[in-house]
């Protein structure tokens, strides 16, 4: 009885892992099937192309809102290389949960290296790093430093990336602001070359891989900016884009009434089947049985009238 109760535990925990497998799968495929329906209208508008990405990341009911004038533009451009970069600051709301984000955007990316690492596993993509440098020490949870590293993710093809950076997880004493962003990108060597360098130091003579005459100003990047007011009319906000994400919450039925079905089917096969089984198969005997006396009464009336 003891081994029965163990094996139940044990099917029932299989099953609960199964379903949050499934859940997660479903979260997954939601985000992308979400973003490939709307790539079409959001891939030449910056503010729901990110509107549409920082949904599909966080999830149902979160509501993003952008300053709708970037706090850095530039474009950037050789007879090799080419990105357009900005810097929009951005709010996230999900339920009484706020965040203000700092969000740097890569468009129009085209780097010619013969050296460039791109990853086999992952579409064949670039790997671009930002070195992110404050005016001061900054701590996030329990690591206190001046500059940050952080990978650019790769949205629909390699010519876009973005990073974005949550300012409510930043402390310091001060008003933080943004001295230097460095991008950087990765070799076959898994070493980085400079691609563009920016800073709020108009002073600043590093080179990177373009013409000195491109804007590379950071104009007083900082916390007040990138904590906006809500009410104000450079607000950004798009509701049919929550929307439509919600519709792929269909997706969550259908995979785990595909999942119930599948446990259901192994459920009875496991604990039920050899018991239906069997009242089945005494059934037949039975049934068997009775035909066999029904036959032996018939030929015993048969011989009686004889």
């Amino acid at each position: 009885m003891r081994k029965n109760w163990l094996f139940i535990s044990i099917y029932i925990l299989l099953i609960a892992i199964t379903t949050y497998i499934a859940g997660l799968y479903t979260e997954a495929q939601k985000a992308v099937e979400f973003l490939d329906k709307v790539e079409s209208e959001v891939i030449e508008n910056d503010l729901d192309l990110l509107t549409a990405t920082m949904i599909a990341n966080s999830g149902d009911k979160t509501e993003v809102r952008l300053y709708d004038e970037p706090l850095f533009e530039s474009s950037f451009t050789s007879s090799l290389n080419q990105a357009n970069v900005k810097i929009y600051a951005a709010h996230q709301k999900r339920n009484s949960f706020e965040t203000y984000s700092l969000v740097i955007l890569i468009t129009d990316l085209k780097i010619v290296d013969d050296h460039l690492f791109l990853d086999e596993n992952n579409y064949d993509y670039s790997e671009i790093h930002a070195t992110i440098q404050f005016n001061q020490t900054v701590t996030v949870g329990s690591v206190s430093k001046k500059s940050f590293n952080e990978t650019f993710v790769t949205m629909y093809d390699d010519s876009l990336k973005v990073i974005v950076i949550n300012f409510n997880k930043l402390a310091a004493p001060n008003e933080i602001a943004i001295e230097m962003i460095q991008i950087n990108y990765k070799l076959v060597d898994e070493t980085e070359k400079l691609f563009i360098h920016l800073s709020s130091d108009e002073l600043d003579q590093s080179s990177d891989q373009f013409d000195p005459s491109f804007n590379r100003h950071l104009d007083d990047i900082n916390e007040t900016k990138v904590k906006f007011d809500l009410e104000d009319s450079h607000v950004y906000y798009n509701s049919e884009m929550l929307k439509k994400f919600e519709y792929y919450n269909i997706l969550y039925v259908r995979n785990i009434a595909i999942v119930l079905v599948i446990v259901l089917i192994i459920t009875y096969f496991i604990f039920f089947h050899k018991y239906v089984y069997r009242t089945l198969k005494e059934k037949r005997k039975h049934k068997k049985e009775l035909e066999r006396e029904v036959i032996e009464s018939y030929k015993q009336k048969e011989k009686e009238k004889e």
